[in-house]
């Protein structure tokens, strides 16, 4: 294997530990990937080197003590954080997730014999060998999942495993090794302990696998533990010409058909789940479904809030039920309405759920695929045409409304869609001089969204301090900026980590003082994150760093650790007025305020950032 297949930052850091004189590899699912030839989205590092060791040998960079009573330290390379752990052996586990204890260990073997799967405990040296203590190659090979060492007791661990193992199935597209299939089985009741978000994001990049279809019918039992409300679709024969499988079959057969977007995969595996509770049969003993999309959008409500969904992707998902059975036709003769009132991007979104739901129905019918692509086209051309009309078709725009009087106190936003609203379904002309006139009526209705900041330049805290802080939270953020032709206006998207947790955020702001701004922030898909991703602004870097989050007074405390500092880093706290008075714990040494130094922001920290003051 060359030497290339790792990252230079990852090799300088292995290098390094070598050096040192401890053993060090890059492990679990960057190998994983590197021997299956797909590049990996992370690095970990694995050695024998104790916490504090690997502290001493990057004295000279920035580590974070994130899990330090498990070994893990991150390093905060220019490559982005980086994960060292030292080889460890794990205790019992109480709670069914996480070992209660933790041993450091000199040997790699007894660090594989805690991990998952086969071929997640594999390690790699830069020069391209592989340790490989249980058989991870070869059942890479097979394109077999596995569990290390005895199956039962791995799931005991830590039920989460169970879920993992059917996601790297679906993904990878791999089969699943008797025994370890058997146990899962066996132990899934486990999955009880496990948080609903946790549950959510394995769910998610299950069903966006490339073996769908053949792990939720293999594993139809677990998923019923997670979904209940989709048991009666089990072997719930449809009794209808248009149909060669019964509800459950249909609708996996369904989401293996659209195209692997979480929202759209979603949507197929819940399309069809309030069936079974609006079956009916005619005199001639054919099956009809009558309602059963809005029975599907009440049954989706609440697995989409149980599991923990943000609100955006709830909506759009929900959405895509209630329309899923609308008769292609209408997207003739309703489609300026429809593309009002929704938008082209649900609207063609909605026909790829139609499009997968046909193709999951009897072969007779699949001449609808026609149909589809007949209204897909006639949608799009008349997108060229003529854009649905929008906030951005408004003739008032938020700085119309800012020059009449709208203080900061008021939301734009608000006021823009009821002024949209005015437009389109009360006959109020899309002037300027009408919609100003309507809206001097209703002004008190609306208020903006603010966002009023201070931001200090501090001396570097100690981590340890500041990690162990009551209700501290700690987050990897990689924040990159997008291109905007308004000096005024910022626009980001943000990556943002919490253990093994990701997020994706989408964030507009408009300053209006030098403390205070518009701000308006949105959760994202991965998918949207990575569309929007390629909008950025090529003159900006994009940032890296750590946040810790602490509680105190009432307000939460945002420290940002740079790589780029190694004695000085940034305190950012929000306010609700910018009277209020700041206090500010010991373990924070103030250097001076850079609320108004343009050096600061993190648009500008983007192009260069400023010398440590402590060297001046």
């Amino acid at each position: 294997m060359p030497l290339f297949l790792l990252p230079d930052f990852v090799q300088e850091a292995i290098e390094r530990l070598n050096r040192a004189g401890f053993e060090a590899y890059a492990v679990g699912g960057c190998v994983r990937d590197l021997l299956r030839g797909v590049e990996p989205h992370d690095y970990d590092i694995t050695t024998s080197a104790l916490p504090e060791e690997i502290i001493r040998v990057f004295d000279t960079e920035r580590t974070i003590p994130t899990g330090i009573a498990h070994g893990t330290v991150t390093l905060l390379s220019r490559g982005g954080p980086l994960e060292i752990t030292t080889y460890r052996i794990d205790g019992g586990y109480t709670d069914g997730r996480h070992p209660d204890a933790v041993s450091f260990s000199s040997s790699f073997k007894d660090d594989a014999a805690r991990r998952d799967f086969t071929v997640n405990a594999m390690a790699l040296r830069p020069s391209g060998e592989v340790l490989d203590f249980f058989g991870g190659k070869e059942d890479l090979e097979k394109g077999m999942i596995r569990a290390v060492g005895e199956p039962t007791l791995r799931f005991k661990e830590d039920a989460l495993r169970i879920l993992r193992a059917m996601r790297f199935a679906s993904v990878l597209d791999f089969s699943i090794e008797e025994e370890t299939a058997r146990a899962m089985h066996q132990e899934k009741d486990r999955l009880t302990k496990v948080s609903f978000e946790r549950i959510r994001e394995e769910l998610c990049r299950l069903i966006c696998g490339k073996g769908v279809l053949r792990v939720l019918t293999d594993f139809a039992d677990i998923l019923a533990l997670i979904l209940p409300e989709i048991v009666p679709c089990f072997h719930f024969e449809q009794r209808s010409r248009y149909h060669i499988y019964d509800v459950y079959s249909h609708i996996l057969h369904s989401v293996q058909a659209v195209k692997p977007d979480v929202n759209l995969r979603m949507a197929m595996l819940l399309h069809d789940i309030g069936k079974p509770a609006t079956f009916s049969l005619d005199e001639a003993g054919v099956g009809h479904f009558y309602g059963h999309a809005e029975k599907s959008v009440a049954l989706a409500e609440g697995i989409l809030k149980r599991l923990r969904f943000d609100n955006a992707s709830a909506a759009f998902i929900l959405r895509l039920l209630r329309y899923h059975d609308m008769p292609t036709e209408q997207f003739y003769d309703r489609l300026p309405r429809l593309r009002q009132k929704h938008g082209d991007a649900f609207l063609l979104a909605l026909l790829e759920v139609k499009r997968a739901d046909n193709k999951a129905q009897a072969p007779l019918y699949a001449q609808r695929q026609e149909e589809i692509d007949k209204a897909e086209a006639f949608l799009r051309e008349e997108a060229k045409k003529e854009p649905p009309f929008t906030l951005s078709s408004l003739a008032v725009k938020g700085k119309d409304l800012i020059d009449i009087g709208f203080t900061p106190s008021k939301r734009l936003g608000d006021a823009l869609q009821f002024l949209m609203d005015a437009v389109m379904n009360k006959g109020v002309s899309n002037t300027k001089e009408a919609l100003l006139f309507y809206l001097e009526a209703n002004k008190d209705a609306y208020q903006i969204p603010l966002e009023i900041e201070r931001k200090f330049l501090i001396a570097f805290p100690d981590l340890a301090l500041i990690s162990a802080q009551e209700g501290v939270r700690i987050f990897d953020i990689e924040q990159t900026y997008l291109y905007q032709e308004d000096e005024d206006i910022t626009e980001r998207i943000r990556k943002r980590k919490e253990g093994e947790r990701t997020e994706y955020f989408h964030t507009k702001k408009r300053r209006i003082t030098h403390i205070t701004a518009e701000e308006k922030e949105e959760k994202i898909t991965k998918a949207d994150y990575e569309e929007l991703l390629k909008g950025r602004d090529k003159t900006k870097s994009t940032i890296y760093k750590q946040r810790f989050a602490i509680p105190y007074q009432g307000r939460v405390l945002e420290i940002d650790i740079y790589p780029q500092w190694k004695k000085q880093a940034v305190l950012e706290v929000e306010m609700k007025s910018e009277k209020e008075r700041l206090s500010f714990p010991s373990y924070i040494s103030i250097l001076r305020e850079v609320t108004g130094d343009k050096r600061y922001k993190n648009a500008f920290l983007a192009k260069e950032f400023p010398s440590e003051e402590t060297d001046e």
